[in-house]
């Protein structure tokens, strides 16, 4: 049954795969050993006793990660958004040729993985699900991108140390993004943001935080 189904999904084994609900891991178990796939597949369970049994197996290609029941559809939801987010950038990102020398060199209007799908992907992870419906909104003028997301610092974050602090008000969500790859390290995204903005000759990035928001 595993294999007509990643059969049916076209399941590659370059695919980010996340089992949501997955119980003891049966099926991503299966599925691992079918597709053998680049990256851990994430086995997201509301209960902790099904998820300790995959991690007594020890099963290679299998990471967990517990998720409330109510978390579970926001999981879900984000891991579709965050496969559909990067080709949406790319569409956008235009590339122009450089002269340095006797060479020519394409330089993007932003660095689109280490820039715009970070700071991308930190608003997603850092929004406040549980208070507002307002959406996380990409705004691309002819000068910058403009990125807002509902719900201001939270824990120890604020807005004097928002760019050395790490705190989390969705730590499923976090644990997912990072463990399908979308995001590298906890608590390195602002630093990684400047620094690709300057080799690419970008302006630096603005950062406006407020009790509501993070622009």
């Amino acid at each position: 049954m595993s294999a007509r189904i990643a059969e049916a999904l076209s399941i590659a084994s370059s695919d980010r795969i996340a089992d949501i609900g997955s119980g003891t891991g049966l099926f991503a178990r299966e599925v691992s050993r079918i597709v053998h796939p680049e990256q851990p597949i994430l086995c997201v369970d509301p209960s902790e006793a099904m998820l300790r049994q995959i991690n007594r197996q020890s099963l290679p290609g299998l990471t967990t990660i517990p998720a409330s029941t109510a978390g579970l559809p926001a999981v879900d939801s984000l891991i579709g958004t965050a496969a559909r987010l990067e080709p949406l950038l790319r569409s956008n990102v235009r590339t122009r040729i450089v002269g340095e020398g006797f060479r020519e060199t394409p330089r993007p209007d932003y660095p689109l993985l280490e820039a715009l799908r970070e700071i991308c992907m930190n608003a997603l992870m850092h929004r406040n699900y549980e208070t507002s419906y307002a959406p996380t909104r990409i705004v691309w003028f002819d000068d910058c991108v403009e990125v807002t997301n509902p719900g201001g610092p939270f824990g120890q974050v604020r807005d004097d140390n928002f760019d050395v602090v790490t705190d989390y008000r969705n730590p499923s969500l976090a644990a997912a993004l990072k463990g399908l790859g979308y995001v590298n390290r906890f608590g390195r995204g602002i630093g990684r943001v400047r620094a690709a903005l300057e080799r690419n000759g970008n302006p630096p990035a603005e950062f406006q935080v407020d009790d509501s928001s993070w622009p």
